[in-house]
């Protein structure tokens, strides 16, 4: 478990989805509704997706609907709900372990209101934005990575990108990619951390304690990467600390 005093997050995300329920009626986005509405009040927008109508064509095509958000009341944690998934985003740093109780309910009880026995897949984001002084910058002092180059060759970190990509034996897949952004302060660099793990797997609804078990496991797998990449300037820098 990681502390940290100036956490440098920009988003945290969870992205959930399931089969799309075949029979999908008002009431039942009605009570989802009511249901998220409860921790998330502000239900800023709402996007409907029309089909051109035709005579001449005799499908049945079903209204699309989404995504709906919900904020709550700070504004620093949002869902999106869609037909076939919910999104949770938070952009202020809130500890795992307050958030994932939450989180798992609101996903279950949804599904259960829509009638969908299982959940196909989730994929966790995390972003992390640092700020750099260009003067005598070395990135060898923020991340824990090197750079194979020609002597004379420079590096543009304006505009820089590198990443690995993992496939697991579980057929899941877990990328990392640091990018240099380019920013208006010409005495600085802008980075960005995205940590990306998408799992395949289906969990049923009513086995909460392994969709548990499989977010923690994830999350772990994440924090470790980012604590790991950063260098022991960077660590003291944000006030990171590994607590066991």
């Amino acid at each position: 478990m990681l502390t940290i005093e100036k956490p440098p997050l920009k988003t945290f995300r969870i992205d959930f989805k399931f089969k799309k329920p075949e029979k999908i009626s008002f009431e039942m986005m009605s009570k989802v509704e009511e249901l998220l509405k409860k921790d998330y009040p502000n239900a800023p927008s709402l996007d409907i997706i029309e089909y051109p109508y035709d005579v001449k064509i005799k499908a049945k095509v079903p209204i699309q609907i989404g995504p709906i958000r919900f904020l709550n009341k700070e504004k620093s944690g949002q869902i999106q709900f869609f037909s076939d998934g919910l999104i949770f985003i938070f952009t202020e740093y809130t500890h795992w372990n307050e958030i994932k109780g939450e989180i798992v309910k609101l996903v279950l009880n949804s599904c259960k209101i829509l009638e969908i026995d299982k959940i196909e897949q989730f994929r966790m984001e995390y972003i992390d934005e640092f700020t750099f002084p260009k003067k005598n910058f070395d990135l060898g002092n923020y991340f824990n990575l090197s750079i194979n180059k020609p002597e004379k060759w420079s590096i543009d970190f304006n505009d820089f990108h590198t990443g690995i990509k993992i496939n697991t034996l579980e057929n899941d897949t877990f990328i990392i990619r640091l990018r240099g952004i380019p920013i208006k302060e010409i005495e600085s660099f802008l980075f960005r951390l995205e940590s990306i793990y998408l799992k395949q797997k289906e969990f049923s609804i009513d086995d909460e304690q392994i969709l548990i078990d499989d977010l923690n496991y994830v999350h772990d797998t994440i924090i470790d990467y980012f604590f790991n990449i950063m260098s022991e300037n960077l660590r003291q820098t944000l006030g990171v600390k590994k607590n066991d």
